[in-house]
C-alpha cells in the first residue's frame, strides 16, 4: 500500500516538473551539464585559484556545471606570456576544453573578460572511450575518482551522449561496458549483502551466465536538468560530492554508486544552495532514501563556509513517523526528525576554505546521528572529520590532508538505515574507526607531465573490518576507550606517480607504492577520448 502511495508521489512530481519544463525552459539560457566530479577541471581550477590566476571562490560542491567553471574563468586575468608552465599547460587545456561550444569570441588580455559566450540551438553529441584500469591497492587507498576498486584490472568501453553547450538545457548519459580480468565476486557466496560489483549498482544474483562474472553494462549518470526561474531542475543518476577535502568528502563522497535524485540548486556570485532526494540500495524488503540540504556562501573575498543536513529514512520503518516531509525542500531536515522523535540517522556537516597569499587552507566536521546525552547503554557520538592545505609554487606544489573517522560512524545502531549504500559507506573512503595522513609533493617539468611522490599513514582499528554487524553500535556495548580501537593495523605506503597527458583526449595515470609489509602495490589508468 505505501509502496503504490510513494510510486503515485513520484509520478506527480515529475508530471509537476515536466509542466515546468515546458512552461518555462525557454526562459533562459545556460551550459548546464555536470562536470564529472573526477574530472581533471577541478584540479586545474584549485591550481589556478590558489596560484592567484582566479578571483573568485570555486564552489565547495561537486559536480560544477560547466557554467560555474566559465563565470570562474570570466573572473580571470590571464595571459600566455606567463612563464609558469603548470599554469599555461592548465589554461592551454581549459580554453581548449571550453572552446568548441562556448568561445566564441575569445581575447586573452588582462584587461578585459577572458570568456565571451553566444548560445545556439544545440546539437546532439555522442562522445567514445576507452579506459584500462590495473589497481592493487587497499580501498580506502585507491586514488582519482569513483570507479577504481583494488586488485582487479579492467577494460572499459563508454560512450557519453550529451546535448552540446549550445543547449538551452542539459541532456546527458553516460554508460558503458567493463570487462573484469578477475572474476567480480564468487557466485557459491551466500552473503546477499556484502559482494557487488565495485563501483557499480550490481548485487549478487541467485543465477547468472558465468559471462556476468566477468562483463557487466552500466549506466553511471543519466540526467536531464532545465532552468526554473533562478533554480535548475535535475531528474535522474548523478555523483554528489559535499566539502573541499581532497581525498574524499566526510560528509558525501562518490566512492559509492551513483544515485538516482530529484534536486533542486541555485547558484549565485557569492552562494550556493542544493536540495536533493535520492534512492539507496535497499536493505532486504526495506526501501531506503537520503535526503539533503546544504547551502555555502562567501564570507568576503577569500573565505567560503558551507554546511549540511542530510537524513537516511525508509517509509517502511516503524522508525520513520513522517515520510513527506522529507520530500519537501522547504523543510529543514533536523527540525522534522528532531522535534518529531524520530529514529531516522541524520548527519550534520560544517566545512571551510580560505586562500591566504596562495595557500588553500581547508577543513570539514561530520556529526553523526549526535545523541546529546553520556549514557553508557546509548551508542557513542560518532563524528568524522579532515583538515587540510594546499601550497603551489611555481614548478611545485604540495598537499597535506588529514582525515579521521571515529567508530560507528556511518553505520547506525539500526542496519537499514545506515549511511550506506550497496555496502559502500556513503563517505569517506576510509570507513569508521580509521585515520589517515596523506601527503604529496608535486613537481611539473613540462606543461604536459607531472611528478608527485606520495606518502600516506593509515590506522585501522577493530571497527573497521569485518562484517557490517561489527561496525555497528550494538545495545549494552561497551564504549570504546582508544581510538582506533584495538588491534590496530598500521600501513605505510610511499612511493612515485606520473600524471601524462601527451595529447588532450590522451591520459596516462601511473603509481608505484612500497609498504610496510615489504610489498609493492602499483596503479595504472589509460583512457583515450575517441
Amino acid at each position: 500500500m505505501r509502496k503504490s502511495i510513494l510510486i503515485k508521489v513520484f509520478a506527480y512530481l515529475i508530471f509537476v516538473f515536466s509542466c515546468w519544463f515546458l512552461a518555462f525552459n525557454f526562459c533562459s539560457a545556460a551550459p548546464l551539464d555536470n562536470i564529472p566530479t573526477n574530472s581533471w577541471i577541478y584540479d586545474a581550477i584549485d591550481y589556478l585559484k590558489t596560484s592567484g590566476y582566479i578571483k573568485s571562490i570555486p564552489p565547495t560542491s561537486k559536480p560544477w556545471t560547466r557554467q560555474e567553471v566559465i563565470n570562474l574563468l570570466k573572473s580571470s586575468s590571464i595571459n600566455k606570456t606567463f612563464s609558469n608552465a603548470q599554469a599555461v599547460f592548465y589554461i592551454n587545456r581549459l580554453l581548449s576544453e571550453f572552446s568548441d561550444d562556448l568561445l566564441m569570441d575569445l581575447k586573452i588580455d588582462r584587461r578585459k573578460p577572458l570568456i565571451e559566450i553566444d548560445y545556439g540551438q544545440g546539437d546532439l553529441l555522442v562522445n567514445p572511450y576507452l579506459r584500462f584500469i590495473h589497481s592493487k591497492l587497499p580501498f580506502w587507498l585507491t586514488p582519482y575518482g569513483n570507479n577504481i576498486f583494488p586488485d582487479n584490472q579492467t577494460g572499459t568501453f563508454g560512450l557519453v551522449f550529451n546535448l552540446d553547450q549550445n543547449s538551452k538545457i542539459s541532456l546527458y548519459q553516460n554508460s558503458d561496458i567493463t570487462y573484469f580480468v578477475k572474476k567480480i565476486f564468487d557466485s557459491d557466496s551466500t552473503d546477499t549483502h556484502i559482494p557487488h560489483v565495485p563501483g557499480t549498482r550490481f548485487t549478487q544474483s541467485v543465477q547468472y551466465l558465468s559471462l556476468q562474472e566477468h562483463v557487466r553494462f552500466d549506466t553511471k549518470v543519466a540526467y536531464i536538468a532545465f532552468p526554473l526561474y533562478f533554480l535548475t531542475v535535475e531528474l535522474g543518476r548523478d555523483y554528489l560530492y559535499l566539502g573541499p577535502g581532497y581525498r574524499s568528502s566526510v560528509l558525501l563522497s562518490d566512492i559509492a554508486p551513483s544515485m538516482d535524485q530529484i534536486q533542486l540548486r541555485a547558484t549565485g556570485k557569492t552562494y550556493k544552495a542544493l536540495w536533493f532526494c535520492s534512492a539507496l540500495s535497499p536493505w532486504y524488503y526495506y526501501h531506503r532514501f537520503l535526503t539533503g540540504q546544504r547551502i555555502e556562501f562567501n564570507l568576503g573575498k577569500h573565505i567560503k563556509i558551507g554546511g549540511t543536513i542530510q537524513t537516511v529514512f525508509s517509509f517502511d520503518s516503524l522508525q520513520t513517523k513522517s515520510f513527506w516531509g522529507y520530500l519537501n525542500p522547504l523543510i529543514a531536515n533536523y527540525m522534522e526528525m528532531h522535534e518529531s522523535g524520530h529514529d531516522d540517522n541524520l548527519l550534520v556537516g560544517f566545512d571551510f576554505v580560505t586562500y591566504i597569499k596562495q595557500s588553500k587552507i581547508y577543513g570539514q566536521l561530520m556529526i553523526d546521528n549526535y545523541e546529546f546525552n553520556k549514557r553508557p547503554t546509548r551508542p557513542p557520538n560518532a563524528y568524522g572529520l579532515t583538515l587540510g592545505t594546499y601550497l603551489p609554487c611555481h614548478q611545485f606544489a604540495m598537499r597535506a590532508e588529514y582525515s579521521k573517522i571515529t567508530r560507528y560512524t556511518y553505520y547506525h545502531r539500526i542496519l537499514h538505515i545506515a549511511y550506506a549504500s550497496y555496502s559502500v559507506p556513503l563517505g569517506h573512503s576510509l570507513g569508521p574507526d580509521a585515520d589517515e595522513l596523506f601527503l604529496r609533493f608535486e613537481y611539473y617539468p613540462i606543461n604536459k607531465l607531472r611528478l608527485d611522490l606520495v606518502a600516506s599513514l593509515t590506522r585501522r582499528g577493530d571497527g573497521n573490518q569485518g562484517s557490517l554487524d561489527n561496525k555497528t553500535w550494538e545495545d549494552g556495548e561497551p564504549r570504546p576507550t582508544t581510538f582506533p580501537s584495538s588491534p590496530v593495523e598500521k600501513i605505510t605506503l610511499v612511493g612515485p606517480e606520473i600524471y601524462y597527458q601527451p595529447r588532450f583526449d590522451l591520459t596516462v595515470q601511473a603509481g608505484v607504492y612500497y609498504n610496510n609489509d615489504k610489498k609493492i602495490n602499483s596503479f595504472l589508468k589509460l583512457e583515450y577520448q575517441l
